[in-house]
C-alpha cells in the first residue's frame, strides 16, 4: 500500500504522517514530469527525502534533537546566581556611600568631631550596614586614607611621568607633592588626622605603598646611574619624605601667598646638593 492511501484520519491526527505523505506527493509529481518531457526514468536520482521511522513514535530518526529544559534546581540555582550578582552590587554601593560621606566629614570637620550617626545619616544607611564593612569609625577613617593617598600618588606619578629625564621626574614629583598637600581637605586626613588615628607605624606603611614607593624608585635609579652618590636608597627616601611631610603641615599654617613657591624653590636646592656635579 502506497503512502497515498493512509486515510485521511490518519493524516490528520499524525503531523509526522502528514510529512510523510507530502513528500510522497512531491516525489510522484517529479516522476511524473519527467515521463511527460520523454527524458530517460532518472527516479533513482531525483531529489526524494526519506525518513526512517520508529516503530513505536513515528519521529523521524533525522529531527534535530529536542532542545533541553532547565530543571526545577538548575532555574533555582540561576536565579540565586543573579540574587548574589545584585546584592553584591549593593554591597559595594552602600560601601561607596560611606566611604564618600566619611571623607567629606572627616575633611571639613577632623575625625574627633564626626559620629558615626552622622555618617550613616549622610550615607542614607544603617549603622549596621556600615559595620557590615566596617569595624567601626576608625576602619572607615583608613578606608578614606587609603582612597586619599591613592589619589595623591597618582597625581604624582602623572606629573613625574611626563617628564623624559629620570632627575627631571624627581624634582617635579617632589614639587607635585607639595603643590597637592597644600588641599586642606589632603591636609586633614592626610597629615593630621592620619597619625594621630592610626598611629606612625601604620601611617608611614600605607605612605611606603604610594607616593613613598614612587620616590624610592626615583632615587634607586638615580644612585643606580651615578646621578646621586653612591649610598643606601631606603633612609635616603625616609629623609626626603620626613622633609616634604613637615613642609607639607608647615604650608597648612602658613598665611603668605609666596610660601609655596619659597617651600618648592628650597626643596630644589636641596635636591641639587645631591645630584653629582
Amino acid at each position: 500500500m502506497g503512502v497515498g492511501a493512509l486515510s485521511p484520519q490518519v493524516q490528520q491526527h499524525s503531523p509526522c504522517v502528514s510529512r510523510l505523505v507530502a513528500s510522497w506527493a512531491l516525489s510522484q509529481a517529479q516522476v511524473s514530469d519527467v515521463r511527460a518531457r520523454g527524458l530517460p526514468n532518472t527516479e533513482a536520482s531525483i531529489p526524494m527525502r526519506t525518513h526512517r521511522f520508529s516503530v513505536f513514535s513515528l519521529v523521524p530518526a533525522d529531527a534535530s534533537p529536542p532542545r533541553a529544559k532547565l530543571t526545577y534546581l538548575q532555574y533555582v540555582k540561576n536565579g540565586e546566581r543573579m540574587t548574589q550578582g545584585i546584592r553584591a552590587q549593593q554591597r559595594e554601593q552602600t560601601r561607596q556611600a560611606l566611604v564618600r560621606e566619611g571623607r567629606r566629614l572627616f575633611s571639613t570637620l577632623g575625625y574627633g568631631s564626626v559620629g558615626l550617626s552622622e555618617i550613616v545619616r549622610a550615607a542614607g544607611v544603617t549603622k549596621g550596614a556600615l559595620y557590615h564593612h566596617f569595624t567601626g569609625k576608625a576602619d572607615l577613617f583608613r578606608a578614606v586614607l587609603e582612597q586619599v593617598q591613592q589619589e595623591v600618588a597618582e597625581r604624582i606619578a602623572e606629573t613625574a611621568d611626563a617628564r623624559e629625564d629620570s632627575w627631571e621626574q624627581l624634582v617635579s614629583g617632589c614639587q607635585a607633592f607639595l603643590s597637592v598637600s597644600t588641599d586642606p581637605a589632603i591636609q586633614r586626613i592626610m597629615l593630621v588626622d592620619g597619625p594621630a588615628v592610626l598611629g606612625w607605624s601604620e601611617w608611614r606603611a600605607m605612605n611606603e605603598t604610594t607616593s613613598g614607593r614612587h620616590l624610592a624608585q626615583v632615587l634607586g635609579d638615580l644612585v643606580g646611574a651615578g646621578r646621586i652618590a653612591a649610598q643606601p636608597v631606603e633612609p635616603l627616601t625616609h629623609l626626603l619624605s620626613g622633609a616634604m611631610n613637615e613642609a607639607a603641615l608647615w604650608l597648612a599654617t602658613s598665611t603668605g601667598p609666596g610660601d609655596l613657591d619659597d617651600t618648592q624653590a628650597a626643596l630644589v636646592t636641596m635636591l641639587e646638593a645631591l645630584r653629582v656635579k
